[in-house]
């Protein structure tokens, strides 16, 4: 469109099965997550983002574990919790999320910011 400006600076796409293979995102990316998520966390613990997308993974955790989802791992609250208690907390909840192709919102918006 002429003189149309945009006033985004990201894309997001969903490119499981959609742009890309679906065998990418589970031997290529899913890897990945593992690999780095512990740093990506370290590195990004006091961005206010990152703990709004780890209070709605908290907040599904409980949801899931009300109802006796099996494997649900619960997300301790901030307060008597270190960093390194709650971090460990995000990244199994996150990997058993993926193991388990959920695809609900906290997952997701975790995601897109991480």
């Amino acid at each position: 469109m002429k003189g149309f400006t945009p006033t985004y600076n990201t894309v997001v796409l969903d490119i499981e099965g959609t742009t890309t293979p679906i065998v990418f995102v589970k031997e290529v990316l899913f890897p990945y997550v593992s690999n780095n998520m512990q740093s990506f966390l370290v590195e990004n613990w006091s961005q206010p983002k990152l703990q709004e997308n780890i209070e709605l993974l908290r907040e599904q955790s409980k949801v899931d574990a009300k109802n006796n989802l099996p494997g649900v791992v619960i997300i301790p609250e901030k307060a008597g919790s270190t960093a390194e208690v709650l971090r460990k907390a995000v990244i199994d909840n996150v990997l058993w999320q993926m193991s388990s192709d959920r695809k609900i919102g906290p997952l997701k918006s975790f995601q897109v910011f991480y």
